[in-house]
């Protein structure tokens, strides 16, 4: 019992600690009106997410449709390092799954590395914002850690931050359109994710992997955030 729960996947819940586990497929289901309706939105933990970015790839789903799989070479951890723990979390649990990936997927196992020094936990309230930058911008965004928006002065509620889905959505259009033509024009965010056929095989091999091997089913976001175009 203790090893199948040191394997299985948890999930992160609103306004709650630690995590806890999604086993079945009905608890994996979340909708709009749920949340709205006062059902806590449920978020996979970093370690799961971490564990699929090394068969997936970090690049997700709408940059496989022009490049190949691209996977951490290496990953620090800054408090509580234990090899064993993080192999089993981050790509032991996935290794099930290497025969049924396509071309170019792989279980990547990176080089996991501690800090030479570590700095006591702070215990103080997180920041009101996040900050976000990238090499050769005139200056890093600063969004709202309550909404993920940028404060707009007078407007309260802010505008959409530049990484959002809307937002990297039309620049994946605009890229899409350039090279490959038209034939993504007017479909969902969903229908061009699902449309990256090698990702979506291996995100469902995967997927498999994990509840074969009884590690829980993954929480999906509720599926009216993807049905929209730009």
């Amino acid at each position: 019992k203790q090893w199948y729960q040191r394997r299985v996947r948890g999930t992160k819940i609103e306004s709650g600690e630690g995590t806890i586990p999604v086993r079945s497929e009905s608890e994996s289901l979340l909708t709009l009106d749920g949340v709205l309706g006062g059902q806590r939105l449920r978020t996979m933990s970093c370690s799961d997410k971490l564990c699929r970015m090394n068969v997936l790839g970090i690049q997700g789903s709408l940059l496989s449709h022009f490049i190949n799989p691209i996977y951490y070479s290496s990953v620090t951890v800054g408090r509580l390092f234990s090899l064993e723990h993080l192999s089993r979390a981050l790509f032991e649990r996935a290794i099930g799954v290497e025969g049924s990936l396509p071309e170019g997927y792989r279980v990547n196992a990176p080089i996991l590395l501690p800090v030479s020094g570590t700095e006591p936990r702070s215990t103080s309230k997180a920041s009101n914002f996040c900050f976000n930058w990238t090499y050769g911008d005139e200056k890093p965004e600063a969004t709202k850690t309550i909404n993920g928006r940028v404060d707009a002065g007078n407007d309260a509620q802010g505008k959409p931050s530049r990484l959002c889905k809307n937002s990297l959505f039309k620049q994946f259009q605009g890229i899409y359109q350039k090279l490959r033509g038209d034939d993504l024009k007017g479909k969902t965010y969903r229908e061009c994710k699902d449309s990256a056929l090698s990702y979506s095989q291996a995100k469902g091999a995967l997927m498999k992997s994990f509840v074969e091997a009884e590690y829980g089913f993954w929480a999906h976001k509720p599926e009216e955030l993807s049905g929209f175009t730009v």
